[in-house]
């Protein structure tokens, strides 16, 4: 008789089958073309989870992003033991593995009830989003991606985190956009402090002045 598999090895796999309509009608994935579809859904895969079984924890890297395409996850942030946020049919998760290479997971996803989602390969998903960043379909999909970004970074920092979710839409909503080319200057020592900022993709170095 052979040895006994842990419990988390019983969980169901990936399976290789087609999307269901839910997942491209995401605003982050809605402009690609059916060309750059039909290699997501090749490359990925959707994935069952049971109740109470983990999809990825604060940490590990972020080499997916997942879409829900039924049931519910629960996201939460380090240690705290308060929800984040519950992600239902249709929203994504993991958004940071869209963002930028070598991301590693903000929080911990957790099927809060039974789930099923679909997996986007990172790699693969920045390539087909990069063909057409020059569009305006592809400037809408990479506003709506830092604004989600900056939405999970204002829901995790420390001044704004016990903001009500009406009133962290009211700062997203005044809140801009900012690209810079490497070795652009953001602001100077001394300069009026107007805004504050959330780095969403790269590297800002900070150097006392």
């Amino acid at each position: 008789r052979g040895a006994r598999r842990p419990v988390s090895a019983l969980a169901a796999p990936a399976e290789p089958r087609a999307f269901p309509h839910v997942v491209f009608r995401h605003p982050l994935l809605a402009a690609l073309d059916a060309r750059s579809r039909g290699e997501l859904e090749s490359a990925g895969a959707l994935r069952r989870l049971r109740a109470g079984e983990k999809l990825f924890a604060s940490g590990e890297p972020a080499d997916a992003l997942y879409v829900v395409t039924s049931g519910e996850i629960s996201l939460r942030s380090g240690g705290r033991t308060a929800e984040l946020r519950r992600a239902s049919a249709g929203d994504t998760i993991g958004e940071e593995a869209a963002a930028r290479a070598h991301a590693v997971r903000r929080h911990d996803a957790t099927a809060a009830t039974e789930a099923e989602l679909a997996v986007l390969p990172a790699a693969l998903l920045r390539r087909v989003m990069a063909r057409g960043e020059a569009t305006d379909a592809g400037l809408r999909t990479r506003r709506w991606l830092v604004r989600a970004l900056a939405s999970d970074a204002l829901e995790r920092a420390d001044f704004s985190r016990d903001l009500p979710p009406r009133e962290r839409e009211l700062l997203l909503d005044a809140g801009r956009a900012v690209e810079l080319r490497r070795g652009e200057i953001l602001h100077r020592a001394g300069d009026a402090s107007r805004e504050a900022y959330f780095v969403a993709k790269g590297i800002v170095q900070l150097a006392a002045g």
